[in-house]
C-alpha cells in the first residue's frame, strides 16, 4: 500500500505568520483576546528571554510533570491558575503546541545538530481540506 500526502499551497490571506515570538503574541492576541491575552501580556518579556528548561526550573517542576499531576492547561484552566510565567508556557504548549523546541526564531531547534537552526515553522489557522481549492492541492505519494 502506497502512503501519501497532501501538499497545500495556500495563499496569504493574512492570518498565516512565521512562528516567532512576535508572531505567537499575535495569535494569543489575536485567538485568545481578552482575559487570556490581557493574562499572558506581562509574561511575553520572560518567555522571550527563558528557554524551555529554564522555565522548568524556574518552576521546580517540569511540564511533562505537572501536565501528569494537573492535567492539560487549557484555556479555562489557565484562566483560573495562578498567575505564572510557568503556567503562561504551559498553556502556550497545550494549546497552540508551542514545545520545548520552539524557539521563537520561526524556526525549530534543531537537537541532533546543536547551533543550527531546525524546520522553518509557521503558525496558521486550521483549514478544513475541503475548503482548499482542488488547483492549490499537490498529492504527493511514497
Amino acid at each position: 500500500m502506497c502512503q501519501g500526502f497532501v501538499l497545500a499551497l495556500l495563499d496569504d490571506d493574512g492570518a498565516i505568520w512565521p512562528a516567532t515570538w512576535d508572531g505567537l503574541e499575535r495569535v494569543v492576541d489575536t485567538y485568545y483576546a481578552g482575559d487570556i491575552a490581557n493574562k499572558m501580556k506581562k509574561h511575553w518579556p520572560t518567555l522571550r528571554s527563558h528557554t524551555w528548561d529554564h522555565l522548568e526550573t524556574l518552576g521546580k517542576s517540569s511540564f511533562s510533570a505537572m501536565e501528569e499531576k494537573d492535567g492539560q492547561m487549557t484555556p479555562e484552566f489557565y484562566l483560573q491558575c495562578e498567575d505564572s510565567v510557568f503556567n503562561a508556557r504551559r498553556f502556550l504548549a497545550n494549546s497552540l503546541s508551542v514545545n520545548r523546541l520552539f524557539s521563537g526564531t520561526g524556526f525549530t531547534v534543531d537537537e541532533r545538530n546543536s547551533g543550527h537552526k531546525g524546520t522553518a515553522e509557521y503558525f496558521a489557522v486550521n483549514r478544513l481540506l475541503s475548503s482548499i481549492p482542488p488547483p492549490q492541492l499537490v498529492n504527493i505519494s511514497l
